[in-house]
């Protein structure tokens, strides 16, 4: 998307949350932020069909079935110690399809360190959500919703700079610091939800991948990928930040 296609679009930032998911709206009108919550992902991107959006979503989008993705091998090198514990590796595309971790896992490791190895508990856990993207997007849907990663996002505010963790009170202030700094959104306008609906790291996260989006718009924000790489469906499998 160019500066000028951009003209009217609204700039999304999506992150999954205990509710299902957190969206921060950066709109072209007068550039305010918003952010709602939306229980399951087609009712997010039915809503986005009734506008010009282009979404930053922290989730990945597209799967290897054998093997590791290079764009998370890149933004971990990227992060450096200690924040790349921040990307873990995805689910392969056949781990989708198991009733339980433990088999998933199982299955996992049979493939061997070349194939990708075991799943992590944290992949597991956000296993529903990634199912529910996989499911809905296809290369054309791709235009408009790539995959980007908050960390990577931050550690751009901040010079390149690592931060400290953002579960921790440090942490999450030096984050909205960054936030307010580059205009993004004022620490009064964070809005405000119960932990167990959505926490604060998450509307963080979902306020700096609508930055990030607009950035991908205006051609300001950097892509992870293996540009010849993509998974059997025909995504890229890409970073953007």
């Amino acid at each position: 998307m160019t500066q000028a296609q951009s003209v009217n679009t609204d700039f999304w930032g999506v992150d999954g949350c205990a509710a299902g998911w957190i969206v921060a709206r950066k709109t072209w009108e007068d550039g305010a932020l918003t952010f709602s919550v939306h229980s399951d992902w087609q009712s997010l991107a039915t809503d986005a069909d009734s506008k010009n959006t282009l979404m930053a979503v922290d989730m990945p989008i597209g799967l290897t079935d054998f093997g590791r993705r290079a764009c998370d091998v890149l933004a971990r090198q990227t992060l450096g110690r200690p924040r790349a514990s921040s990307v873990f590796a995805p689910p392969r595309r056949p781990m989708l399809h198991f009733d339980t971790y433990e088999a998933a896992n199982n299955w996992g490791k049979a493939q061997g360190t070349d194939g990708g190895g075991g799943l992590s508990k944290q992949a597991w856990n956000l296993l529903p959500k990634i199912r529910q993207i996989d499911r809905w997007i296809d290369r054309s849907k791709q235009k408009y919703v790539r995959e980007a990663h908050p960390e990577l996002a931050f550690q751009r505010l901040n010079d390149g700079n690592p931060l400290p963790p953002k579960r921790i009170a440090e942490g999450q202030r030096a984050r909205i610091d960054l936030l307010q700094s580059a205009d993004i959104v004022a620490p009064s306008e964070l809005p405000q939800f119960k932990s167990s609906v959505v926490k604060i790291d998450d509307i963080l996260d979902a306020a700096v991948l609508a930055w990030t989006a607009s950035s991908i718009a205006d051609g300001t924000a950097t892509c992870l990928t293996d540009s010849s790489k993509t998974d059997a469906r025909g995504l890229t499998m890409e970073i953007w930040y």
